[in-house]
């Protein structure tokens, strides 16, 4: 029957533009391999430039085109062209009268389940965040209505799809069924590279031997406490001290303000900060990284947060410093710890797993390995995939 299966998966972004959305392609990428025709409904404007129908490695994109004004415009403005996106979703939707379909996220619920209720086809909600729990960060005047939202709307879904366990939970909680399908990464994303590349490339960044290099990358910035990272390497003494930060991310404005910011520190030896790049070129200058650090500024979303970098450190077995959050504990901690768990906002803490991670070399072979071992027999995608199968076998 596979064959003849026809999977809507909506979105409220670009699937391809500016950057591949890695969750959503690794789900339709799998669908598409077990026999299934899938075609991601993704959102546009219609300046864009990209075409309304493409294909990407089998996956069919379809791109609602639509201009909805800039986010700092008033309610008043974006209303009616939020309702008339809205409305445009659904008729495509309605249009393709798919056998499944698959939201990604909070922000595709609403017109996913308009489609749904005309249309009685199996019904999949893909959670990648807490999305209420996002909403307020940024705006706590729509937190509860957010809330409120989510929980009405996700009472026609069939089977929800969420990306942490602390996030399946919240859905559990709601008696609905929940399969937590990790973002973890594919084993062919880990190419390694040699030990002489690895040389050469620490050093093209002014990295040595004897160099400790701490590594991050994603958004910079005070939110995700890279400022933080270069305060405390600031202090130490650069005698005594073989500790070294490595950067790689964006966007624009806040790589130029974090470069800055090393220059005007004097941090130029120590410090080096490069823009965001594709997913094969950060997946080798990971593995010029002793350590890795995820230390975000607490906020409710993170408590049940595991970013993709934490997969990709795990691949390659990267000791981190990472937050102290119930996410974090359950993944590095609960089944042995593979990590140093720390406080983000402290940085007493922070600057003491740094040297802790420095001075002992068999600590950071213990966590490598164990970490590696976590990728292997509870989080690579291979299990993960297994899982999203689970869950279409059941509803077909």
């Amino acid at each position: 029957m596979s064959g003849e299966v026809h999977i809507v998966m909506t979105l409220r972004v670009d699937f391809l533009y500016p950057r591949l959305d890695p969750r959503v392609y690794k789900e339709a990428k799998e669908l598409v391999n077990r026999g299934y025709d899938v075609t991601v409904l993704c959102w546009s404007r219609e300046d864009s430039g990209h075409p309304r129908f493409e294909e990407y490695e089998g996956i069919k994109i379809e791109r609602v085109k639509h201009t909805i004004p800039p986010p700092d415009s008033s309610r008043i403005l974006k209303g009616p062209p939020y309702f008339k996106l809205i409305r445009n979703m659904v008729k495509a939707i309605k249009a393709h009268k798919p056998d499944v379909l698959h939201a990604h996220d909070a922000d595709t619920l609403l017109e996913s389940s308009f489609a749904h209720k005309s249309l009685k086809m199996p019904f999949i909600y893909d959670s990648h965040e807490d999305y209420p729990a996002m909403v307020v960060q940024r705006y706590p005047m729509l937190a509860m209505g957010t809330k409120f939202l989510e929980k009405w709307l996700v009472g026609n879904v069939d089977h929800v799809i969420a990306a942490t366990g602390g996030i399946g939970k919240k859905f559990q909680g709601m008696d609905k069924p929940t399969t937590v399908v990790y973002n973890s990464r594919r084993e062919e994303d880990f190419v390694k590279i040699t030990a002489k590349e690895r040389r050469k490339l620490r050093a093209s960044l002014g990295f040595g031997p004897g160099d400790f290099v701490v590594g991050y990358a994603g958004v910079l910035g005070k939110t995700h406490n890279t400022d933080l990272m270069i305060q405390i390497v600031s202090r130490m003494d650069p005698k005594s001290s073989n500790i070294k930060l490595l950067f790689i991310g964006g966007p624009d404005v806040q790589y130029e303000r974090t470069r800055k910011m090393v220059q005007d520190m004097n941090m130029g030896k120590r410090v080096s900060v490069l823009p965001m790049m594709s997913f094969n070129d950060i997946m080798k200058y990971y593995q010029t990284m002793d350590a890795g650090t995820i230390i975000y500024e607490p906020s409710p979303n993170l408590i049940v947060a595991a970013p993709n970098k934490l997969f990709e450190f795990m691949g390659f077995g990267i000791p981190m410093i990472a937050q102290d959050y119930p996410e974090m504990r359950n993944i590095l901690v609960e089944h042995g710890e593979a990590s140093i768990l720390v406080d983000p906002s402290n940085m007493k803490a922070v600057k003491a797993a740094m040297e802790t991670l420095a001075g002992d070399p068999e600590l950071c072979k213990q966590y490598s390995k164990k970490l590696k071992d976590l990728m292997r027999t509870r989080y690579n995608w291979s299990l993960q995939r297994r899982k999203l199968y689970q869950v279409y076998d059941a509803l077909l």
